[in-house]
């Protein structure tokens, strides 16, 4: 944990370097005990255990904690947002799928590459090991969880795929029926909701589809509508004040506004504070130029309910014809947004030409 948490230190060091010569003997299960009571930490400080972990697992393949060790240290790899995957990740996934395929503990490793409401944009190159798993993998939990996964990331790869991800949905829904009782029943349930909100989403506004329209007042109580950005590329918010990575992301916007936006691209905001007035001081605060809906006024439906936002922060970008394009969940990286900006804003101009 002190390697971890501290590894800059000289007891961060040190500690990293007892743990390395105590993988290279300890128990496999040991070693698990200890890095599964470790989610906190992450894992960038313990990329230098990777291949000491490896060497374990090529020592000792058929040990009934192997599965279960390189997926906790997925777990540990996986980036907290759109930053680049690092390399360990992808070695620790072949090394799961070529000799562990069929394990019964692989459910937190498809869990991460798109289980847990949407499928990180890191994921994609992960869609052969989901396959891979499916194809041999007889336990309910862990097809439970790659299945969803499989569909989430189609879903996110463009909208030439879009029926592809709407018929995996379907069919989670048919294998996953939620009538099995077994230890994992109310998550197979909570993948079951997941499963019947995309296929709305599909339908309503996925990828390639027009944009719902969205009509409301700001958080000055004037009317607003999203039709009035027709024309221009728009990056659509869904923040609240109590949410910490809404307000970290508010630097980000910012820089992306300025960036691009001489260039006919506009950032509208969903603002889901219960009071108002907490809204109008972040914007004060936080010097935010952009407009924002209030998520719900005078008795409608939440926008963030039409839009079937899963969580906060949520983000749509639209082309100039109020088409969706892409979508984010959660903090990302300010360049992941600015490349899918990009594309568009030359599709605009080559169009005008």
């Amino acid at each position: 944990w002190v390697a971890g948490e501290w590894p800059e230190t000289n007891e961060g060091k040190a500690a990293l370097e007892s743990l390395i010569v105590v993988l290279e003997s300890a128990d496999l299960e040991h070693i698990s005990d200890t890095f599964d009571s470790m989610h906190a930490v992450k894992g960038d400080s313990l990329r230098p255990i990777v291949p000491v972990l490896l060497q374990r697992e090529r020592e000792s393949p058929k040990h009934p904690c192997a599965a279960k060790l390189l997926t906790e240290f997925c777990l540990f790899l996986a980036p907290d947002n759109g930053t680049a995957l690092p390399d360990q990740f992808g070695e620790i996934a072949d090394v799961i799928v070529e000799r562990h395929a069929k394990s019964p503990k692989l459910a937190n490793f498809c869990e991460l590459l798109g289980g847990m409401e949407w499928s990180p944009p890191w994921a994609a190159p992960f869609e052969p090991h989901l396959r891979r798993i499916l194809e041999v993998n007889e336990d309910r939990f862990v097809r439970c969880s790659a299945k969803i996964a499989l569909a989430s990331i189609i879903q996110e790869s463009g909208e030439d795929r879009q029926s592809e991800a709407a018929e995996l949905f379907e069919e989670f829904l048919t294998e996953f029926d939620g009538k099995v009782k077994y230890h994992a029943s109310s998550i197979e349930e909570m993948y079951r909701e997941v499963a019947k909100r995309e296929l709305k989403v599909i339908v309503s506004h996925g990828l390639g589809a027009k944009a719902p329209e969205t009509i409301g007042l700001d958080l000055n109580g004037e009317k607003m509508a999203l039709a009035d950005y027709q024309g221009k590329v728009v990056l659509i918010t869904f923040w609240a004040t109590w949410c910490s990575p809404c307000m970290r992301m508010i630097p980000n916007e910012k820089a992306l506004l300025k960036h691009f936006g001489k260039d006919g691209f506009a950032i509208v905001g969903v603002n889901s504070d219960t009071k108002v007035q907490s809204a109008r001081e972040a914007v004060k605060k936080h010097e935010i130029p952009w407009r924002s809906f209030q998520n719900s006024n005078d008795g409608q439906n939440k926008i963030s309910s039409r839009w079937r936002i899963p969580g906060y922060p949520t983000f749509y970008l639209l082309d100039s014809n109020g088409i969706v394009r892409k979508r984010w969940f959660g903090e990302q990286a300010v360049g992941v947004i600015a490349e899918t900006i990009v594309r568009l804003m030359q599709k605009v101009a080559s169009q005008q030409e």
